[in-house]
């Protein structure tokens, strides 16, 4: 097998990342993801020395985001796991392990794995920087087209995923936007809007085929918000055809200028697996142990409060107009 002479200052790369993606990716990614719910063993004497190292990283934000990432690019290139490895020079067990996350690899692999897919010279920098942070807990996702969704990935390791939004209306339960006349944003601020749109119907069509519970506590303040905005009455007639599903509950909480910052918390059976928290520019995702227990009370003392005193979206809007009146 030959290939063409690259520069000395780039990367091998081959076709441009594309600019939009297909929903087939991420049902074939969850396939892959659904492994991570229940690891495999290792085997190898080199494997089990490296046992807790690999099981305590395998669900850390940037080597999820490096094994779906590589085995994205290979898909994509139409390479078998056999082929590449054999041009790696490693074996389909490793690079196998590798692209599930159960293996956390050396950055000079990640370089080599993309060198020989021929990436972009943009995807080949953004995996690499990642590549960086493998060993780190936290991760914060500042990019405009993030090559995974980190949320949409950690939804598929969950058995449960609590939000609290205190201030506005949880984007898997906002309705789909209408069409709009060109946006005066720059051209990353409507790249990145576009992928967020995008992330979100994805996000949307794995909550629809089931597989895991949804509990949404939303702030009152953040329903008075929604039913201001020219678009209210099918926000909040999204929120009702919600919360008739069985595996989503939505309750309403008071919220105010004390509340807890928003967040997303992934939990796997009876533990915290990681929590996101989103900003306008960037996303937070944390997997270090304080500060999973730190959210998990949070989420807990949310919910106890939730519970206690049950106010449905149909009952905060009968209080709503009988104060009104």
């Amino acid at each position: 097998m030959t290939s063409k002479p690259k520069s000395e200052d780039e990367p091998a790369c081959g076709p441009e990342w594309p600019n939009e993606e297909d929903l087939a990716l991420y049902v074939l990614l969850s396939r892959v993801l659904h492994g991570l719910r229940h690891l495999p063993e290792v085997s190898s004497a080199d494997q089990r020395k490296s046992k807790d190292r690999t099981m305590n990283a395998t669900r850390k934000p940037a080597v999820l985001a490096v094994s779906v990432g590589l085995r994205d690019a290979r898909e994509r290139q139409k390479m078998g796991l056999r082929e590449l490895a054999r041009l790696l020079g490693i074996s389909a067990q490793k690079l196998s392990n590798v692209e599930l996350g159960t293996n956390v690899p050396e950055d000079t692999l990640v370089a080599q794995i993309l060198g020989c897919l021929r990436v972009s010279r943009a995807e080949f920098e953004q995996v690499m920087k990642i590549a960086k942070q493998l060993d780190v807990p936290n991760f914060v996702d500042h990019t405009a087209s993030p090559l995974i969704d980190l949320l949409w990935t950690y939804e598929q390791l969950s058995s449960r995923i609590v939000e609290w939004a205190p201030f506005c209306i949880p984007d898997l339960l906002l309705p789909p936007p209408p069409p709009t006349a060109a946006r005066d944003e720059t051209a990353e601020q409507s790249e990145r809007h576009d992928q967020e749109l995008f992330q979100r119907q994805c996000r949307r069509q794995t909550m629809e085929q089931g597989g895991r519970r949804y509990v949404f506590l939303i702030g009152d303040e953040a329903l008075r918000m929604a039913r201001d905005e020219p678009d209210g009455a099918e926000q909040i007639r999204q929120l009702r055809e919600a919360g008739r599903r069985l595996d989503v509950t939505i309750q309403i909480v008071p919220s105010g200028p004390n509340s807890a910052a928003a967040f997303t918390l992934f939990e796997d059976g009876p533990r915290p697996i990681a929590v996101a928290l989103k900003h306008s520019h960037c996303t937070t995702y944390g997997t270090d142990k304080d500060v999973l227990n730190k959210y998990h009370d949070t989420a807990r003392a949310l919910l106890g409060h939730a519970f206690a005193k049950p106010v449905t979206i149909e009952a905060w809007l009968d209080s709503l107009q009988a104060r009104a009146s």
